[in-house]
């Protein structure tokens, strides 16, 4: 029985919000606890920033990571 375990293979999908799952997970990464500090990190943004990921000014290139750097200071 354990040998027919052993050639069995699932697939897993990810499920989240857009603007909060990491993106390596659309190139078909696998789930990692990289992936949930990005997810908690967006989180952590929003409370600061009152901005949620997918809020009307991230676009033209616009995105999270530019809008970050541009906002701290040295």
């Amino acid at each position: 029985m354990h040998k027919l375990l052993a050639n069995q293979s699932s697939s897993v999908k990810v499920k989240g919000s857009f603007g909060y799952i990491a993106p390596e997970y659309s190139m078909g990464s696998a789930v990692s606890t990289e992936g949930d500090v990005y997810s908690f990190g967006v989180l952590i943004f929003e409370m600061f920033t009152s901005k949620r990921p997918t809020d009307d000014m991230f676009e033209n290139g616009l995105d999270l990571h530019h809008f970050a750097k541009a906002t701290l200071t040295d």
